[in-house]
This record gives structure tokens, C-alpha cells and sequence, in this order.
């Protein structure tokens, strides 16, 4: 599964209590995995959002409110075109 987040670009939602994971690699998530993570969050609606940014070093932030994950996600994975 590392080699999809880091490699490919996928995002791993995972529950874990009432915590949701959110696992990915902010310079190769694409944008179709992303919206689909988004829509996964809003319909678990969970009490806790744990990021997990993989990289150098992997980064991990946790939110109590969907937006601001949502927002902090997309500052993240923000690409110059």
C-alpha cells in the first residue's frame, strides 16, 4: 500500500475508533483520489481526522472539524501548473 500512497497518488482512509486516517503523499495524490477522500470524510462525519502526510519526513496533523481538514489537505497537495 506504501508504494500506491507514495507512488501512484492514491489516499488511504482508514477508521480507527472514531478517529478516520488520512493517508497520502501531498506532491503525487491525484486529484480524483483526493475528491473521493473529501467525499469519504463528509459521509463518516468522524469526531477526529488524523492526517498523514507522507514525505521527508512524514507529517502528521490532527483536526476536530472537517473543514479545516478539508482545507489543510488542499493547501497541501496545491501544484503549481
Amino acid at each position: 500500500m506504501d508504494y500506491a500512497i507514495q507512488e501512484i497518488g492514491f489516499v488511504r482512509v482508514q477508521q480507527t475508533g472514531t478517529a478516520l486516517v488520512v493517508e497520502f503523499q501531498p506532491t503525487t495524490a491525484r486529484e480524483l483520489a483526493v475528491i473521493a477522500a473529501f467525499y469519504e470524510i463528509a459521509e463518516r462525519a468522524p469526531e477526529t481526522i488524523v492526517l498523514v502526510c507522507r514525505g521527508e519526513p512524514d507529517g502528521f496533523e490532527i483536526f476536530r472539524n472537517p473543514g479545516r481538514a478539508f482545507r489543510r489537505i488542499e493547501a497541501l497537495i496545491k501544484r503549481n501548473p
